[in-house]
């Protein structure tokens, strides 16, 4: 699912299932069931954040007296507008588009992070108190890859993310003494990403992810790279299931 795929933050994954979602789809229907319409509200949206110049209304939404539709059409539009300079528009259409999703805050969060990505990098709205709130809600949610990329944008963004209790607030990592940064770059590297895989997930340079990474074998008493990543997954299966 498209969504599903938003949750992983796996922009390209969630590009790719649009695609194929749209080709089992006739190019003409009588009757477009609810679900067919939110699918095409999101698929603006991920169009949008993957890159589309443009979107057009006739093909990238089902037109519909609907607030989550409307909304994801808005969203999309908006980061289509800051990717052409017209910042004023952008920050209009995210406004309106975020104001209708107060009800399902689990896709808000997915298009605040996305959405907030989008206006750090073309010069538009005020993305850092989306992306903030976006963090509180999909940490708590137990969404620890979204929560990063939003603590991540948020320090791009020039803003540093709320402070977390203990030196490291991934359980998986208690007791090790690390930094939050540190954490991050820990997961990752459990998850089998090079340093540079890390780097462009965390919005670092490669340089800097290798300096975390010669830090954390110091606080772990690892020997090389490998077992480091054999650690972090022995301590990720060891953890208590939340």
């Amino acid at each position: 699912m498209v969504l599903a795929a938003l949750g992983d933050d796996d922009l390209a994954a969630a590009a790719q299932r649009v695609i194929e979602t749209r080709a089992q789809l006739p190019d003409r229907m009588v009757f477009w069931p609810p679900f067919l319409g939110s699918f095409y509200g999101v698929a603006a949206v991920v169009k949008a954040a993957a890159g589309a110049g443009e979107l057009v209304q006739g093909r990238d939404w089902v037109p519909a007296d609907d607030v989550y539709q409307h909304s994801s059409f808005c969203v999309a539009q908006a980061i289509v507008a800051g990717r052409a300079g017209d910042g004023e528009r952008a920050a209009a259409l995210f406004e309106d588009g975020d104001a209708g999703l107060a009800a399902v805050p689990a896709v808000r969060a997915l298009y605040r992070r996305y959405g907030g990505e989008a206006a750090i990098r073309d010069g538009w709205g005020d993305p850092a108190p989306w992306l903030a709130e976006a963090e509180v809600y999909l940490e708590r949610r137990g969404n620890e890859k979204l929560a990063r990329a939003c603590r991540s944008l948020l320090r791009l963004a020039g803003t540093s993310p709320r402070r977390r209790r203990g030196p490291a607030a991934d359980h998986r990592y208690a007791g090790l003494e690390l930094t939050t940064r540190e954490a991050d770059v820990l997961s990752l590297l459990a998850e089998g990403l090079t340093n540079k895989a890390i780097a462009a997930r965390l919005y670092l340079s490669p340089r800097t992810v290798e300096k975390h990474v010669e830090r954390i074998l110091t606080k772990t008493g690892q020997a090389n790279r490998t077992a480091l990543a054999a650690f972090a997954v022995e301590r990720d299966t060891d953890s208590p299931t939340t």
